[in-house]
């Protein structure tokens, strides 16, 4: 393994000056659960790894309004746990804890799953789904940009260089809105996900769906919002029937998106059965108001 020099940087801006010191090739060290891996295998080199685990402003969550705000260097742990996270997007907790493992979970940071950007990385499609925004540092200032957009492939990020992921924010949940993450993998424990789904779903006081989002990872090329399914959905009283129909539909754009190969009969129904399990579990139907006059004969009160 090639030998590197290490640096803690102290704030947002310190670390972004000390991944663009002239003459150095440094990347940025959070938890290290991927980085190391790649360092060992030999396929990454640099001169110098920035630590950025103890940067204050990229340890908090908080929320303003409306919106939730994540930083880059929280970790998996704190993610399961923090009453932010649980009360106003429960399925990022769930993804974080599905890793099943205290070691990464204590290490992993949610910046450092999107920035490594794994095909099989649980947090990306939770947060695609939550039409997330990465708040970017860069040596010109901060921007904006969808966590879908950077997301362009396996270990591919769209991110300048010299930039760093700084935080996440998004539009909490509303409280009529129901989530879920759902994961399929060859064991219960340290798992990689061949599948995972992401999903919210909200019902209209007319028994309709007024709001459904499907996000596939691992079996696409990269996670994006399944918006042809999500049309079909919406405005349809829910039904077994239109539940099967949109997990067909999913697994018709993963044939079309990522091509035929040895596993594909497999992944083509468990991605349809995980797409109706996700459904059934955020659209149940709206059950009509019991007739007053009826519930008082019931109860005997005629």
């Amino acid at each position: 393994m090639k030998s590197f020099d290490y640096v803690r940087a102290g704030g947002i801006d310190e670390a972004v000056a000390l991944l663009n010191a002239p003459g150095l090739t440094s990347r940025a060290l959070a938890g290290g659960t991927d980085l190391m891996v790649m360092v060992r295998a030999g396929e990454v080199t640099f001169d110098r790894v920035v630590d950025i685990s103890g940067v204050a402003d990229m340890r908090r969550i908080w929320i303003d309004g409306t919106r939730l705000h994540i930083g880059a260097a929280v970790t998996f742990s704190e993610l399961m746990r923090h009453p932010l996270v649980l009360r106003h997007a429960r399925f990022l907790a769930d993804a974080a804890q599905s890793v099943r493992t205290m070691q990464i979970e204590n290490m992993a940071t949610l910046g450092g799953n999107v920035a490594n950007a794994a095909a099989a990385a649980d947090t990306p499609p939770v947060l695609v789904c939550l039409d997330a925004q990465a708040v970017i540092a860069t040596p010109g200032g901060r921007k904006r940009a969808p966590v879908a957009d950077l997301l362009r492939g396996h270990l591919t990020n769209a991110l300048p260089p010299g930039a760093l992921i700084c935080g996440f924010e998004f539009e909490a949940l509303p409280a009529s809105a129901r989530s879920v993450f759902l994961k399929l993998g060859r064991r219960n424990a340290l798992t990689i996900s061949r599948i995972n789904i992401a999903a919210v779903g909200r019902m209209g006081g007319d028994g309709r769906i007024d709001e459904a989002r499907l996000v596939a990872g691992a079996c696409f090329p990269r996670p994006r919002r399944a918006r042809e399914v999500e049309a079909m959905l919406r405005g349809q009283p829910p039904s077994a029937e239109l539940f099967r129909s949109a997990g067909q539909m999913m697994a018709r754009l993963m044939v079309e998106e990522s091509g035929r190969r040895w596993s594909t009969d497999y992944k083509s129904r468990a991605l349809a059965a995980m797409v109706e399990e996700a459904l059934e579990t955020v659209l149940p139907p709206v059950m009509p108001a019991p007739d007053a006059e009826h519930v008082g004969e019931e109860a005997g009160q005629v």
